[in-house]
């Protein structure tokens, strides 16, 4: 049987009971041993957590603040959001040349490419899945990347891929000539009170604080970075800006809501440029559904109900957060789909977004 607790902060019986409906669904199907899902809507918020950690009848029960690995997130917070706030500031800007950051790169395009490329998905590497060369290690991430030819001129092709957010962090730190984490909490989380939000869980929440992502061959994958590249990174002392970030759901409600704030002209770290900028079309290329850092318009995991102005981001371990600042709105969904082996592909956790996703948007 499904375990759910019901929030103190439950406003919308009706909405929330259909949201119950729906992951009680998945939990029993065994697509998922948990989740927890949040949202703001007309200015009332919910958070939800539903099921266990894993399958296992004594696992630790799901709470309102449990931390999760949200994988891809990480590419849109904290990296593209922290690019976002440093053009603000001054410190780069969105069309610097990456050699002025990576002279590394070695590629006959490499005095073409800019930091907004890189956030568009716009410059397209011809190399492999860098999770295929992650047992090599780090370092030999980084050089294939540098050394890696392009596939076409950038601003020309579109392909989401690890390569340019990994790039994104280390413009970061040499901007900064900081950590990307140590930036990130400076410029992002601790300005936005974002407290349960990091990228070392097992220092900060310990070895068995958060809910396992997968059992392969790395054994069972629970408090370290799910994602193969940004772990060899990381074993390296690299914080990769592709994944590896750890937070709940509340510390994503803050953000969240900062966005709208933002939007609505109450200025707080972000500012409506720097919303309008995640969810305006950064590309000419055909097939682009990407604004600088976010997702725009995909009906596959958004639902039916998003608008011009909806933004978001999905993670592999079954992680999702949608934003609507026109009409206020959030959605976050924080699972361990990929518990205890990954699935084929991300058909039926998509199915789950997008139904949870039309129960909040719906006007």
């Amino acid at each position: 049987m499904t375990v759910f607790h019901k929030s103190h902060l439950c406003h919308n019986y009706k909405m929330n009971s259909d949201i119950q409906d729906i992951i009680s669904s998945y939990i029993d199907d065994g697509v998922i041993p948990g989740a927890v899902v949040g949202y703001i809507k007309s200015d009332a918020s919910s958070i939800l957590p539903f099921g266990r950690f894993t399958y296992a009848n004594d696992a630790p029960l799901v709470e309102e603040d449990t931390v999760y690995d949200v994988a891809s997130i990480t590419k849109s917070i904290p990296t593209a959001t922290l690019l976002l706030l440093l053009a603000e500031q001054g410190v780069l800007s969105l069309h610097d040349r990456v050699i002025d950051y990576v002279p590394e790169l070695t590629n006959k395009y490499r005095a073409d490419i800019e930091i907004r490329h890189l956030l568009s998905y716009t410059v397209v590497f011809d190399i492999e899945e860098l999770s295929s060369i992650a047992s090599h290690g780090g370092e030999e991430i980084l050089q294939t990347i540098f050394s890696a030819e392009l596939k076409a001129k950038p601003g020309e092709m579109f392909l989401y891929t690890n390569a340019p957010a990994i790039l994104a962090g280390l413009i970061i730190e040499r901007a900064t000539v900081s950590r990307l984490d140590q930036v990130a909490e400076r410029e992002l989380f601790k300005p936005l009170d974002m407290r349960h939000t990091t990228f070392h869980p097992r220092a900060d929440i310990g070895k068995d604080g958060t809910p396992p992502t997968e059992i392969n061959d790395r054994g069972k994958l629970q408090a370290v970075v799910h994602d193969e590249a940004a772990n060899a990174l990381q074993e390296q002392g690299i914080i990769a800006g592709n994944a590896g970030l750890f937070t709940n759901v509340p510390d994503l409600l803050k953000f969240c809501q900062a966005t709208f704030d933002a939007y609505a002209g109450k200025e707080n770290i972000l500012n409506r440029p720097v919303i309008t900028a995640m969810h305006a079309n950064a590309s000419n290329v055909p097939g682009s559904p990407y604004g600088l850092g976010w997702e725009i318009a995909n009906r596959d995991h958004m639902g039916h109900y998003f608008t011009p102005a909806t933004f978001g981001k999905t993670g592999f371990t079954g992680s999702s957060i949608i934003i609507d600042p026109l009409t206020r709105a959030a959605v976050v969904i924080l699972t361990n789909n990929t518990y205890p082996t990954r699935p084929d592909d991300a058909s039926t956790i998509n199915s789950l977004r997008s139904r949870i996703c039309d129960v909040i948007l719906k006007p």
